[in-house]
């Protein structure tokens, strides 16, 4: 797959370990949601990739979908601060 005109980035996201499964299964459903949704989400990928010490580590790969590296870091902060409200809510911590 191959996407030439467009920026990827990829970011980890460290969970407490005693984390429920649930509530990792609903963080990973967060991620997705924000991520796809967002207008210029050309592609994304979410998944909970490794049990870090002494962490859970949630890997996203993101495809955004333009150039302008200011348009594309306003994104991600506007990505980012929802899933930390969704999380917040939904009582997942972070380590």
């Amino acid at each position: 797959m191959s996407y030439p005109s467009c920026m990827k980035r990829a970011s980890f996201n460290e969970m407490v370990r005693a984390l429920p499964t649930d509530k990792v299964k609903r963080a990973l459903a967060i991620l997705q949601e924000i991520y796809q949704r967002h207008p210029m989400t050309q592609e994304v990928w979410v998944s909970f990739n490794q049990f870090a010490r002494p962490n859970l580590n949630i890997q996203v790969v993101h495809w955004w979908n333009g150039t302008d590296y200011q348009k594309y870091l306003a994104g991600m902060q506007e990505m980012n601060l929802a899933g930390k409200d969704r999380f917040d809510a939904a009582g997942i911590a972070f380590a």
